[in-house]
């Protein structure tokens, strides 16, 4: 073995290895873009006992309250290293086929020995699910890396893992030969919910049916039950309802109900519904495979009966109230707060069923729903979950169109055809100052794009164009004092920079040479650097395979020539701020 002498790296895994309470104030940003760093840079013979170091390690996970941050982060950490170690490997052989043979080869050996160190038994199985997701979601963004060995590998690794998340529930008798030990505490943290949804989400079939899939339902539905007494929560309604002076319906907030919503809101489990849901719908997909198609029809009867026994409860509270007989949103305060919740409920739980729900039912039923909020930023909540939703078509679409399911193809582009144009223009309008963020526009133009180069590469320049259109528009009817039009057309500007990684090779010649100008023509220094450095960022990470020579290229021209003009000072910090984040 070589010798590695980074004092840097020696000084990182000995801090790993310390107790928890010698550095309790210790920042998961700052040990998630090291861990990154050193996982995607080291030499492969050091990387298992980097990783046993990492799943191990006292000083990150004995403190309870910074668990669930520190899960989730390490997720991102090993799907990120994926996907640098790709990159670095892909630069370093060039293209070709044997090129490509030798970037496989590489790959399939940093991921064997990646997975050999975090395969540890006697590590926490909510840490072991955590990680191993991240990486298999990064194996999996790699095309080329389809059927390596190690795929397989951390796939019983997750099972592993899931079956020990779920052990209150009966396990195949095998488990115990893994020296997989059941738990006592059927109260699984919201985390590992998440993870065990996007786990099964990446699964093949066979390795799911190997699960307590039965088990598993009647858990998450038995916390979804809890979270929402039962649909008991409506109970005191009626007398938390009172008029004010108008005659409008008011709920006062130290009323029963309002505390009954609070804690419904505070409860962990609240910010996993969606995922638990998805996660529900996944076991009732795999369910027949399982277990038969009588057993699982009876689990899905059994599911039924209970969700219609809350509904029913709920119904009969709501009849009860004063707001069964409002006709009139003027009859109400400006608050709204049972409708809205309904709604905003509604949306979230729809979000989950996109896979499967019916062209109708999202054309007709669900959409409807959101599309008043679409333009409404003053209702945040509302605004929020609505986009949310519409934007779950778009990555649904685009989903299926990389799995390609004929199944249901021309009725998922059907909607997101017809819906593309609609949600651009709103995108549009709620890039000014009170609407989106810049983060929020970012994603939703990058995820829009996405679908539409998968419909028609005419929409997509379409889409393209638009923004260009609205930039300039608003920076020739605004002041140049005027900094609230000044700030819109630089969010639209990186709006356009994030679709980087989501335009495809066709369209990226123009995008990428107006991006040039833009960013070579912006005098104001702040705004350089953000456009530059959210460039860099899609430039090393987020082009797909297939395009990431024509961004690298157009990256090393764009930097030469930002050092030949008045750019050497913005690019030396944002790489140095890259290096630094590494």
């Amino acid at each position: 073995m070589s010798k590695y002498t980074d004092p840097a790296y020696t000084a990182f895994v000995g801090l790993l290895q310390r107790r928890n309470d010698v550095l309790p104030t210790l920042q998961t940003s700052s040990v998630t873009n090291a861990a990154t760093h050193y996982l995607s840079t080291l030499p492969d013979e050091y990387l298992p006992s980097l990783c046993h170091a990492i799943v191990t390690s006292p000083t990150l996970w004995q403190d309870s309250t910074q668990s669930e941050a520190r899960l989730l982060g390490f997720a991102g950490v090993f799907h990120s290293a994926t996907a640098l170690k790709y990159s670095s490997v892909n630069t370093l052989h060039g293209e070709g086929i044997l090129s490509n043979r030798s970037v496989r080869r590489d790959m399939s050996e940093w991921l064997k020995q990646v997975v050999d160190g975090l395969s540890v038994l006697n590590a926490r199985f909510d840490v072991r699910l955590a990680v191993f997701t991240g990486l298999l979601r990064g194996v999996r963004e790699q095309q080329s890396l389809d059927g390596v060995s190690s795929r397989a590998k951390i796939e019983d690794q997750i099972v592993l893992a899931c079956l020990e998340a779920t052990g209150e529930h009966s396990s195949p008798d095998w488990v115990e030969q893994f020296g997989i030990h059941r738990i006592s505490s059927p109260h699984a943290a919201p985390s590992t919910l998440q993870f065990l949804s996007q786990a099964l989400q990446l699964l093949p079939g066979r390795k799911i049916r190997l699960l307590d899939l039965q088990g598993i339902i009647k858990s998450v539905l038995g916390k979804h039950s809890a979270c929402f007494s039962e649909g008991h929560f409506l109970r005191n309604l009626d007398e938390s309802l009172s008029t004010n002076i108008e005659g409008q319906i008011v709920i006062q907030k130290t009323t029963p109900f309002a505390a009954a919503l609070k804690k419904i809101s505070s409860d962990p489990f609240y910010s996993v519904i969606g995922p638990s849901s998805t996660l529900i719908a996944t076991c009732i997909t795999h369910l027949p495979d399982a277990m038969g198609g009588t057993t699982s029809w009876m689990v899905f009867e059994e599911l039924v009966d209970t969700l219609q026994t809350h509904a029913a409860t709920l119904s009969e509270a709501w009849s009860r109230s004063k707001l069964a007989d409002v006709l009139k949103e003027e009859q109400l305060v400006p608050s709204k707060t049972v409708s809205q919740s309904q709604i905003s409920f509604f949306l979230i739980s729809a979000e989950q069923l996109i896979p499967i729900l019916d062209e109708g039912i999202i054309e007709n039923l669900v959409l409807p729903k959101a599309q008043p909020y679409l333009l409404d930023p003053s209702q945040r909540e509302m605004f929020e979950s609505a986009h949310s939703f519409v934007l779950s078509i778009f990555s649904n679409h685009s989903k299926m169109e990389d799995d390609w399911n004929p199944e249901n193809k021309f009725t998922k582009d059907k909607i997101a055809g017809q819906l593309a144009p609609f949600y651009l223009n709103c995108l549009l309008t709620n890039s000014s100052e009170g609407g989106m963020s810049t983060e929020q526009l970012c994603l939703a133009f990058s995820s829009l794009l996405n679908s539409a180069r998968h419909l028609d590469l005419a929409l997509a320049q379409l889409c393209i164009d638009k923004v260009w259109d609205k930039i300039e528009a608003v920076a020739a009817g605004s002041n140049p004092e005027q900094s609230s039009s000044q700030e819109q057309a630089h969010k639209l500007r990186l709006a356009l920079v994030s679709s980087i990684s989501a335009a495809s090779s066709r369209l990226l010649p123009d995008l990428l040479q107006r991006l040039r100008s833009t960013m070579l023509d912006e005098k104001d220094i702040r705004r350089k650097k953000e456009l530059v450095s959210a460039a860099f960022k899609h430039v090393s990470v987020g082009a797909a395979d297939a395009d990431r020579e024509i961004v690298m290229r157009w990256w090393l021209k764009l930097r030469e020539e930002m050092n030949l003009a008045d750019g050497e000072a913005v690019i030396r910090d944002v790489e140095a701020a890259a290096a630094q984040s590494q």
